[in-house]
C-alpha cells in the first residue's frame, strides 16, 4: 500500500475511534438500536481488519495495472475492447483480472461482515430486553407465591392448611428464587457482552429505549423475492464473479483443457451456492410466517391479561378481591408480556435473516454468519498458478 493510501486508512480509523468515547457518553440517557449499531460498527476489530484487507487488495490491483499497463497498451486493438493474444505464460492481463477479482471479493466480504455486525447488535439488544422482562416476570411471580405462602401460614395456624401444603409452597418459592437468581446472572452477562460489542466499559448499564414492533412479513411474491435475495447474496455473487474470472483469463496461463475444467467447476460452484442459499432463504421465510400464528395468539393473551389486571384492580379497590388476587393478575400480565416479547424478537430477527440470509448464522446462533464466502483467486482450485 502506498504512503498516501496508508495515511488515508489510518485517518479514517482514527476518526472513528476518536468519535466513539464522546458518543458513548450519551448512552446514560438511553441507547437506541441505531446508536448501538453505530457504536458496534466503529468498535468492531474484525470490520476494521476487513476494511484494511479491501484497501490492500485495491492497492495490489492498482500496482498490477500500473506494472503491466505498457504491455497491455501495446497489444490493445482500438475499438474492439480486446488485446492481442500473447503466448501462454506471458500475457500479463491474467494477473490484472485476478487482482481485480480479489479486490471485489474483499469488498463483498466487508459488506457481509458489516451486515453480520449489525445482526449481532440486534440479537444482543433484543436478548437484553428479554432478560429484563424475564426478571420482572420472575419478581412478580415470587411476590405472588410469597403472598400465597403468608396466607397459607395464617390458615395453618387455625387448622385450615396442612404442613405438606406449606412445604410444597416453600419448595416452589425456592424454585422461583433460583430461576430469578439465574436470570439476574444472565442479565449481567448479557450487559457485559453488549458493552464489549459496543466498546463501552464492561460495567455499563445503558437504558434501552427501543423494543421490537410486531409486523407480519408481507411479501407479494415469495418465490420471486427468494430468487432476488439469492442472486444478491455474497456466496452467489462471488461464485458468479469466479466464473467471469475464468472466462476472462481463459487460455492465458494454462492450456485450454485445464481452463475448460476450471470453468466448468466454477459454473458448478455457482449452482451449489445458488441452491443452498435459495433453500436457506425459503426456510427462513416459512419459519417466520409459521411464527406469526404464535405471535397473534400471544398478542391476544397479552390483551386479555391487561384486561384482567384492570378488572382485578377495580375489584380490589372496592373490596371484592384480595391483594393475592391482584398480585396474581400482575404476575400473569408480566408472563404474557415476556412470552409476547420473546416471539416479537424472534420474528424480527427471522425477518432480518430472510432479507439477508448470510446473517442467518448470527441470528439463529449457528455460527458467525450465513453464506458469506471469503473466496479469492488464489483459493480457487485452478487459479493458484496465476
Amino acid at each position: 500500500m502506498s504512503r498516501l493510501g496508508l495515511v488515508l486508512v489510518l485517518g479514517v480509523l482514527a476518526a472513528a475511534l476518536a468519535a466513539t468515547p464522546a458518543f458513548a457518553a450519551t448512552v446514560d440517557n438511553g441507547l437506541s438500536l441505531a446508536e448501538a449499531v453505530e457504536l458496534a460498527l466503529a468498535n468492531s476489530q474484525e470490520l476494521k481488519q476487513a476494511y484494511l484487507e479491501v484497501e490492500a487488495a485495491k492497492e495490489t490491483r492498482r500496482e498490477a495495472w500500473e506494472t503491466y499497463n505498457a504491455v497491455l497498451l501495446r497489444t490493445y486493438i482500438p475499438g474492439q475492447d480486446l488485446y492481442v493474444s500473447l503466448p501462454t505464460g506471458e500475457d500479463p492481463q491474467g494477473l490484472v483480472y485476478i487482482t481485480n477479482f480479489n479486490w471485489l471479493v474483499k469488498q463483498k466480504n466487508y459488506e457481509a461482515k458489516k451486515d453480520s455486525v449489525i445482526a449481532t447488535v440486534y440479537k444482543k439488544y433484543y436478548g437484553l430486553l428479554q432478560e429484563i422482562e424475564k426478571i420482572r416476570a420472575q419478581e412478580l411471580a415470587l411476590a405472588e407465591k410469597e403472598k400465597q405462602l403468608a396466607n397459607a401460614e395464617a390458615r395453618y395456624k387455625v387448622g385450615m392448611e396442612t404442613a405438606v401444603s406449606l412445604q410444597g409452597m416453600r419448595a416452589e418459592i425456592a424454585r422461583v428464587q433460583a430461576v430469578l437468581a439465574e436470570a439476574k446472572n444472565g442479565l449481567e452477562r448479557t450487559y457485559a457482552e453488549l458493552a464489549e460489542l459496543l466498546g463501552l466499559p464492561v460495567d455499563s448499564r445503558p437504558i434501552l429505549t427501543e423494543s421490537p414492533v410486531y409486523e407480519p412479513l408481507r411479501v407479494e411474491d415469495p418465490e420471486k423475492a427468494i430468487e432476488e435475495i439469492t442472486e444478491n447474496s455474497p456466496a452467489v455473487w462471488i461464485a458468479n464473479e469466479a466464473v467471469r474470472l475464468e472466462r476472462d483469463t481463459y487460455g492465458m496461463l494454462h492450456n485450454y483443457d485445464v481452463d475448460k475444467a476450471e470453468l466448468n467447476k466454477a459454473k458448478a460452484d455457482v449452482a451449489v451456492a445458488r441452491e443452498s442459499t435459495r433453500q436457506l432463504t425459503r426456510t427462513l421465510y416459512y419459519t417466520a410466517k409459521s411464527l406469526e400464528e404464535s405471535c397473534t395468539t400471544a398478542q391476544e393473551n397479552l390483551r386479555l391479561a391487561e384486561l384482567s389486571l384492570r378488572v382485578a384492580r377495580l375489584r380490589y379497590e372496592v373490596g371484592m378481591a384480595t391483594q393475592a388476587d391482584l398480585l396474581a393478575a400482575e404476575a400473569a400480565l408480566a408472563q404474557a408480556k415476556q412470552a409476547f416479547l420473546a416471539l416479537q424478537c424472534q420474528h424480527d430477527l427471522l425477518k432480518m435473516a430472510f432479507y439477508k440470509p448470510w446473517t442467518a448464522g448470527v441470528v439463529l446462533g449457528t455460527g458467525s454468519g450465513g453464506d458469506q464466502t471469503a473466496t479469492t483467486a488464489s483459493s480457487q482450485s485452478g487459479s493458484s498458478g496465476r
